[in-house]
């Protein structure tokens, strides 16, 4: 199984955290909610960007770390937001 899209939800999971807990600090505009949503998802595309041009989501990996990863997400989400 390639790493693409256990890596993204991973991502948008910690950004999404991330911006719930500092939004003061994550964000230019934190009182502008088009322009932080913009940022938001720019940050969110700087990195999957990245992972695609260093070819980190083209790896296969096992399916176990890739479950890991989903479950790490989805519980940084859970208790972050």
């Amino acid at each position: 199984m390639k790493l693409r899209v256990p890596l993204i939800f991973l991502v948008l999971c910690v950004f999404a955290g991330l911006a719930q807990l500092f939004k003061n600090i994550f964000f230019i505009f934190p009182n502008n909610n088009i322009l932080s949503s913009i940022q938001y998802l720019f940050l969110v595309g700087i990195v999957i960007f990245i992972f695609e041009k260093t070819k980190l989501s083209e790896k296969k990996a096992n399916f176990f770390v890739c479950l890991i990863l989903i479950l790490m997400g989805s519980l940084i989400a859970y208790f972050t937001i």
